[in-house]
């Protein structure tokens, strides 16, 4: 909760003095650049784990100095790193809770009296409606909007979204100002704003106990009605800035700002100081300059790096004293419960592990959500828990299934993982659907592909007998860089005698265990994934 709140408001920062040092940039500009502070409010940082691929995880690390004297035996260590990132931001769980319950209520208090002004703001449409007519003399806009006469507060109001009317006040039927009116709020409804300000009355309603929303909200309305301003001055030149001036500063000068709950959909900022504002802003010209784009670039950078530090915060990884990070109680809860039931999975009892996979499905199905990161923490220890766990029940089918169960469509799904799901597929021996997702890993890893997936790649393009693939990424970079080749030259071995290359394989022979230098060549069993967490059963 304190990272969603410092977060926000270091982005709404961020926006407030961006537009400030904006002065003599256009209305439009300064406008955008509050919104984005604005709505910087309603993205739940607390929740946002990080990006996948920013998660380095090797899942797969050959070890092959253990490769047994029986040619069906596979290398006997596949070692599984763990997530490098872990959440340090729980430490205070009581307190962050009871602000997160606070933040909770107040935004169902801010949600009923948003629902407040939409009630009111209908009230408002009903009774302006009555002893209105349509504006003869303006047929020609309707086929955009239509334009009617009534008793307002004010010269002029635009309602919409779904259907844009322009409200004029009786008073203004004659008078020499009405052309500029027409043109103001034609001017909202091209720039869309009637969408903006239900965004914004929205937005400002939940948050009406946040400082830093109202005045946002504030200046973004007052951005809207300056930018309209500009564009009206643009088309009508100085007939505007006049009939500005004569409407806002004369004796007939309009306010309908705090008439009700409704005008807050409707209404901009219309002091006397602002009204002011607006008449001495068209005296000035506003063009977008370099040093407009280098202020904004600059905010940009900084909210991203502000953005982004709620995120990599949950990233600490083990230092030099190797301390383990704390977790939240919660997340140490389910962990034990995980554990608790599933010690058959170190077993290779067949009915043990059974009851292994059935306690780990029945504690995945009743478990509470985590906050942040944790979620995606322990849902992947325990997957590779389970993963292991059907390895060895040879129960293939039901990891695919398991894993669209637990990453459905849409959810995080840590690329990563894509290692296990080739496992299974070769275990099932569809070795282009294995070939497919490490291929797809590459894809997304690209720098960062590992050596154990170079690996697994290769071997399935052996098994689909693709061997000048499989000895592509045999004798690429990454899988040469392994300080261990004895998997890696049996595979070579394999390829290399298959495509006839004598030359190859003598070289490749000498260096072999005995088992695997022999003709014809033999592939050592496919290697069966592990899982952390059976050090801690």
């Amino acid at each position: 909760m304190f990272d969603y709140l410092l977060t926000a408001s270091l982005l709404s920062m961020f926006s407030l003095t961006s537009c400030y040092f904006l002065k003599t940039a256009p209305a439009r500009t300064r406008f955008y650049v509050l919104v984005v502070g604005l709505l910087s409010w309603l993205i739940p940082w607390q929740q946002l784990s990080p990006p996948p691929f920013l998660i380095d995880l090797e899942l797969y690390t050959i070890e092959v100095s253990s490769i047994s004297d029986s040619g069906s035996t596979p290398p006997n260590s596949i070692k599984q790193t763990t997530l490098q990132t872990e959440s340090n931001w729980l430490s205070g769980y009581t307190i962050n809770q009871v602000f997160s319950n606070l933040f909770v209520f107040l935004t169902v208090v801010g949600g009923g009296l948003f629902l407040a002004r939409v009630w009111s703001y209908k009230r408002l449409l009903s009774r302006i409606e009555k002893g209105a007519y349509i504006s003869e003399e303006h047929q020609y806009l309707h086929s955009f909007c239509t334009v009617k006469f009534t008793e307002l507060s004010t010269p002029a109001i635009t309602t919409g979204p779904l259907q844009h009317t322009i409200w004029l006040d009786f008073k203004m039927k004659g008078r020499p100002e009405l052309e500029s009116v027409i043109e103001h709020e034609l001017t909202h409804i091209k720039h869309k704003d009637t969408y903006w300000l239900w965004l914004i009355c929205a937005t400002e309603s939940v948050f009406f106990w946040n400082p830093f929303c109202l005045l946002l909200a504030n200046l973004a309305r007052q951005q809207i009605e300056l930018s309209c301003d500009e564009s009206c001055m643009e088309k009508l030149s100085g007939k505007y800035r006049y009939d500005l001036a004569s409407l806002l500063l004369s004796e007939h000068q309009y306010r309908y700002e705090h008439a009700s709950l409704g005008h807050s959909v409707l209404a901009v900022s219309h002091s006397k100081n602002f009204n002011i504002q607006r008449v001495k802003t068209l005296n000035k010209e506003k063009k977008m300059k370099l040093s407009h784009l280098m202020i904004i670039t600059a905010a940009l950078s900084c909210s991203a790096l502000a953005a982004n530090q709620i995120v990599s915060e949950k990233q600490v990884t083990q230092g030099a004293s190797k301390q383990k990070s704390e977790k939240s109680a919660r997340y140490q809860q389910q962990l034990r419960e995980l554990l608790a039931g599933a010690k058959g999975a170190k077993s290779n009892d067949e009915t043990q592990l059974k009851a292994a996979v059935s306690h780990i499905l029945n504690w995945h199905s009743n478990r509470g959500s985590l906050n942040g990161f944790e979620e995606l923490d322990i849902k992947v220890k325990s997957f590779t828990l389970l993963d292991q766990t059907y390895h060895k029940l040879g129960q293939y089918e039901a990891i695919l299934t398991a894993y669209n169960n637990w990453f459905p469509e849409g959810s995080t799904q840590p690329p990563f993982l894509k290692n296990r799901l080739a496992s299974a597929y070769m275990h099932l021996g569809q070795y282009q659907k294995a070939a497919e997702q490490l291929e797809s890993l590459s894809e997304k890893m690209q720098s960062r592909f590992q050596i154990g997936s170079a690996t697994d790649l290769a071997r399935a393009y052996i098994e689909m007998a693709d061997y000048d693939k499989a000895l592509a990424v045999l004798n690429s970079d990454v899988v040469t860089s392994a300080e261990n080749q004895a998997y890696q030259d049996i595979l070579r071995y394999y390829a290399y005698e298959k495509l006839n290359n004598q030359t190859k394989v003598n070289e490749l022979k000498e260096r072999l265990p005995a088992d695997y230098a022999k003709t014809p060549a033999i592939l050592p069993r496919l290697p069966r994934p592990g899982s952390l967490l059976l050090a801690k059963l």
